[in-house]
């Protein structure tokens, strides 16, 4: 971990907190259900530990994260049936890795 980690490790809301409800876990992340009304379905999946970029993961650990991702998509798709899925991976709010995945459909608020 860098010094920049850990400065961040300290302050971090996904370090402290699940970030939403657990739905589902393994070693490596968790993914929660966002409480947002306007958009069900909106999850996000987190990385257990704290890392700030996904290149600071090693590759197969990517691998797996961007698989967990892919099968959440798949499963939010398959549930609420929405237009369009929305991923994004940002971090300049929370500098920890994780993945928004916000189904969208054509008359939502945005």
């Amino acid at each position: 971990m860098s010094e920049s980690d850990l400065d961040d490790f300290d302050d971090c809301v996904l370090c402290g907190a699940p970030g939403g409800e657990v739905v589902w876990e393994s070693a490596l992340c968790r993914v929660v259900m966002v409480d947002d009304a306007d958009y069900p379905g909106y999850c996000r999946i987190i990385l257990h530990r704290h890392l700030r970029e996904m290149t600071d993961l090693p590759e197969k650990e990517r691998t797996q994260l961007m698989n967990v991702v892919f099968a959440v998509e798949r499963a939010v798709r398959c549930l609420y049936q929405p237009d369009k899925i929305n991923l994004a991976s940002l971090g300049n709010m929370t500098p920890h890795v994780h993945w928004h995945l916000i189904p969208r459909w054509r008359d939502d608020r945005h």
